[in-house]
């Protein structure tokens, strides 16, 4: 199987070509995972890609390449291909150009790769299809990643002189291609939303402290800090915070504010992040006189980090209560 990552001098391996093509032949592309290229798409991915090819030009017998009708005004220009062109001549005279085209027309042949059944590879046969094929994978995603992969053309049938500008010249009708991914990260929005029921304007602002922590599965600490809400009268608000998709979370509320208490539970946890949606987790608090100190002072907590967790330290406000 010849693996075509570019071609080069197509031209001139026309005319030094051993044999001529059999236009009548079955030719067999196929697409390939390269395990080694440290991709998060080659380690992690566990779905389905599907891989469009589209014929854009077709060979006679002696390996010229003849625009299809499909792509026959779209301006790409095949004489690139006569003077060992680099892949960045190819993308710009032929891949650039066929891609819009592409986009109004159905696909000739599609590979559907199943990474779920831990395939590497995926072949499709086309009869009698000798020509210049452009593939285009379609972007994948997972829970944590979304995936994109880079388009280009194969020749079918090929050889290792197309491929490389040397060695044989002889035909193969089984031809492949890597697959080149790209990933991005997925990020959800976490929105804690705090509803403060009443309000002792006597008291002067009234701060919610929350001690925030996110894991991935496998332990891998991404978001460890504390956020402060600051309320002067009853009201609702909230704190947003992107955090990567599959992040587990745990909300404390640490400080409830100076003589407020929290209506249900201080603590939510097992808050799982879902990439481009928005979960919102609700914490309460209501005035409670009961936690004021004698003499009408209120408790104050402040936090620092100390050996990486958040420490907290009671201090009484100089705030009175009238």
């Amino acid at each position: 199987m010849a693996l075509a990552l570019c071609i080069l001098g197509v031209g001139a391996h026309s005319l030094r070509a051993a044999t001529r093509v059999e236009t009548d032949k079955t030719v067999t592309i196929t697409a390939l995972v390269d395990l080694n290229d440290g991709s998060k798409f080659a380690s992690d991915y566990n779905g389905k890609v599907e891989i469009e090819l589209y014929k854009v030009a077709s060979l006679d017998e002696s390996g010229n390449p003849k625009l299809t009708s499909n792509f026959e005004n779209s301006g790409i220009d095949l004489t690139v291909l006569q003077n060992k062109p680099t892949v960045d001549d190819v993308k710009t005279a032929i891949v650039d150009k066929a891609i819009p085209v592409s986009e109004s027309l159905e696909a000739d042949k599609v590979i559907t790769l199943d990474r779920e059944q831990q395939q590497t590879s995926a072949s499709v046969p086309i009869e009698a299809g000798a020509g210049i094929y452009l593939y285009i994978p379609q972007p994948a995603e997972d829970d944590r990643y979304k995936y994109e992969f880079t388009p280009y053309v194969i020749y079918a049938p090929g050889s290792e002189y197309i491929a490389s500008g040397q060695g044989s010249d002889e035909w193969n009708y089984d031809v492949s291609f890597k697959l080149k991914s790209s990933e991005e990260r997925r990020y959800g929005t976490l929105v804690i939303r705090k509803v403060l029921d009443n309000y002792n304007i006597d008291l002067g602002t009234a701060s919610f402290v929350y001690k925030i922590k996110a894991k991935l599965a496998e332990g891998t600490v991404v978001f460890d800090d504390v956020r402060t809400l600051d309320f002067e009268r009853p009201e609702t608000q909230e704190l947003r915070i992107e955090l990567p998709s599959t992040a587990i979370v745990t909300i404390t509320e640490a400080n409830t504010g100076a003589s407020y208490k929290v209506v249900g539970v201080a603590t939510e946890s097992d808050i799982e992040i879902t990439g481009e949606t928005t979960t919102t987790v609700e914490f309460e608090n209501e005035y409670d006189d009961t936690k004021l100190i004698s003499g009408g002072i209120s408790a104050v907590n402040t936090f620092e980090k100390i050996d990486g967790e958040y420490v907290g330290h009671r201090t009484d406000s100089d705030e009175r209560a009238r």
